[in-house]
């Protein structure tokens, strides 16, 4: 047994039996089950825990130093499914770190010669089927994997840093792509960009985003930044600060992915904001009513009673909608009206919502990217 570094421990043991799987499980669980003992200290009861990576020899590699990188990183996947646990070497880890390192090491080039590119999904006022904007949502082609789903490289690029230049180019093409929106029914089209919380708590954010205004000619008017409320509440007087400086140039906050998080009125209570996203967790089972169904109800009564637009995503069917529609949801955003649509797209949507009263009875559909599925 030794301390490998940090907060890092290395151990060897033979493995005694034909069964070493059987042998390996009763060791792990019970190392995993003594970390996890409380212990004392001047009188206060501590609880450390730990996670574990394992490599066995000759199985996984024959050199120490092959044995340490492949339990290292089934170490990560043990800590990344929720520490506490264990996890044994396989090689479809090794490739995954692989494909990771490569679309880390890419990923600055990629913003460099524009493999990112956004895509806008409509947002539509849920009892009249108007549209009212659009969420600006980046896509990374790259070169040799193809078409990678935000949900992979959006967590390399936050770790890294990456994710506050990648931020500043997705605000930039969203804000170039709307000032070029005609107006909809006589009303200016928002755009809505994400902010992830490095992003957010960056001392600039306030000058970038009045920068990126101010040379692209967007009304502030007219974008809105989605924060998570997550990031809110990990500083809340300094979230607070920025988000007081971002409306007093008139530009809409939102709170995404809300209901997952704190949640609460006192929460709320804190900052200056126009809008909350009820999650899509509470969307997809709510036509069969429950908790989801109750909690989608609470969200909008909340929203409502501070004088908050309140806009659920992921709407995928007709029963989600109807259901919606009936307790009071202001906006809606998902499948059921369009995927993610390309630049030329948002266009060819505004158009036609000038030329007819409901523009998505139609069942508009324009340049969907299902490989990216629903939940993208």
């Amino acid at each position: 047994v030794s301390r490998f570094g940090g907060d890092e421990f290395v151990f060897a043991k033979p493995l005694e039996c034909a069964d070493w799987q059987s042998e390996l499980k009763l060791i792990c669980d019970g190392l995993v089950d003594a970390l996890c003992e409380p212990s004392t200290m001047d009188g206060l009861e501590l609880f450390v825990g730990g996670s574990l990576g394992v490599a066995v020899y000759p199985d996984h590699q024959k050199s120490m130093s092959e044995l340490l990188r492949c339990s290292d990183m089934a170490l990560y996947e043990a800590k990344q499914s929720g520490r506490g646990q264990w996890s044994i070497f396989r090689q479809e880890l090794e490739d995954r770190a692989k494909r990771r390192k490569r679309l880390e090491n890419d990923m600055r080039g990629a913003i460099i010669n524009r493999d990112f590119f956004v895509e806008y999904q409509p947002q539509v006022c849920a009892g009249q089927r108007k549209l009212k904007g659009f969420e600006a949502l980046v896509r990374w082609q790259h070169t040799e994997y193809g078409l990678i789903s935000p949900l992979e490289f959006i967590p390399i690029a936050e770790e890294t840093g990456l994710i506050v230049e990648l931020g500043e180019y997705v605000l930039r093409q969203a804000c170039q792509t709307a000032v070029d929106w005609p107006l909809i029914n006589g009303e200016a089209c928002l755009v809505s960009v994400n902010v992830s919380p490095v992003q957010f708590f960056k001392q600039d954010l306030v000058a970038t985003v009045l920068r990126v205004l101010s040379e692209t000619g967007l009304d502030a008017k007219r974008l809105e930044l989605e924060v998570t409320e997550n990031a809110l509440i990990k500083d809340a007087e300094d979230a607070a600060r920025v988000l007081i400086a971002l409306r007093a140039e008139g530009i809409r906050v939102a709170v995404d992915d809300f209901g997952t998080g704190y949640s609460s009125l006192s929460f709320l209570q804190q900052f200056p904001l126009d809008r909350l996203k009820v999650d899509r967790a509470f969307v997809k089972n709510l036509a069969r009513g429950g908790n989801d169904y109750r909690i989608a109800e609470a969200i909008i009564q909340l929203g409502k009673s501070l004088g908050l637009n309140v806009i659920a995503e992921g709407v995928e069917t007709q029963d989600q909608f109807e259901t919606l529609t009936a307790i009071n949801i202001d906006e809606i955003q998902g499948f059921l009206f369009s995927p993610p649509v390309s630049t030329a797209a948002t266009l060819a949507m505004i158009v036609k919502a000038n030329e007819i009263k409901n523009a998505f009875d139609d069942c508009l559909i324009l340049d969907a990217a299902p490989e990216l599925g629903v939940g993208a």
